[in-house]
């Protein structure tokens, strides 16, 4: 850090190597892998993308996706709504 705010040249150690995004994988019968078969009908994230909250993109943090998806992907009964299914 001293050298960095003195100005003198730093040799960069590498980082470490990322892997590829995590993406829940599994069996077809895993929930978290049917649910990303179907497109969201709430907000529109496409197969495989996470649903996010509308207007803002913000991916869900609460649940795993929408009411409305779990319902398309045979996985949920009809209820109460979820974060950010306010209507």
């Amino acid at each position: 850090m001293t050298a960095i705010a003195s100005g003198q040249r730093v040799e960069r150690i590498p980082a470490a190597p990322v892997g590829p995004r995590s993406h829940p994988n599994g069996s077809k019968r895993d929930p978290r892998v049917r649910f990303l078969r179907v497109p969201c009908p709430w907000c529109g994230a496409a197969v495989g993308r996470p649903c996010t909250v509308p207007r803002l993109g913000i991916p869900l943090r609460r649940a795993p996706a929408h009411q409305a998806r779990l319902l398309a992907a045979g996985l949920a009964e009809p209820g109460p709504r979820q974060e950010g299914e306010a209507r």
